[in-house]
């Protein structure tokens, strides 16, 4: 994104480019090659924990919701419709979207696969309230200040911590 102006400076402008593209290929090209890694190691294992008797298929969908491997490239989604997401939608389109479809397999809980997307978006729930009241025991909150940010119709409030006036939370 920067590469274009670079190219303007007069004079030192393409070696600008240059050095640039090496800095981000060796800090942001390494975390994300480590977070593929990571990725990957995930999926792998939960391919391997697969419950018996579930179709694969559908096994597969889950994890790939689960991991957020939902590419919106093959969904058809347009490159300008992508690069409006990327700015957006805050951490990740492709997570956005791999939790929706999460959210959209559990509301099937007539089915396996329903019913363990269900499961899973219930730990996941259950996992962040958890680290939420650990950390406020962890940082000596009183029961009243946790209990406020246990509530969801407190706004930013919700399952955060006012730390030197900044609200810091689970998200």
């Amino acid at each position: 994104a920067l590469g274009a102006p670079l190219e303007k400076v007069p004079a030192i402008g393409p070696s600008l480019r240059r050095g640039a593209q090496a800095v981000g290929k060796q800090t942001y090209g390494r975390f994300q090659d480590s977070y593929s890694a990571f990725l990957l190691t995930a999926r792998t294992e939960m391919w391997k924990a697969m419950p018996r008797g579930m179709d694969k298929s559908a096994w597969g969908q889950t994890i790939r919701n689960m991991t957020g491997g939902l590419e919106s490239r093959a969904l058809g989604i347009g490159p300008s419709q992508r690069a409006h997401e990327a700015t957006w939608i805050a951490f990740s389109p492709k997570y956005l979207r791999s939790t929706l479809g999460l959210f959209e397999q559990a509301s099937h809980l007539g089915t396996q696969e329903g019913r363990e997307a269900a499961r899973i978006l219930a730990g996941t729930a259950g996992a962040a309230v958890s680290l939420y009241i650990a950390a406020g025991i962890a940082m000596g909150k009183g029961e009243d200040e946790v209990a406020t940010g246990l509530n969801p119709l407190g706004g930013k409030k919700f399952l955060s911590y006012n730390i030197n006036g900044d609200w810091v939370g689970v998200g």
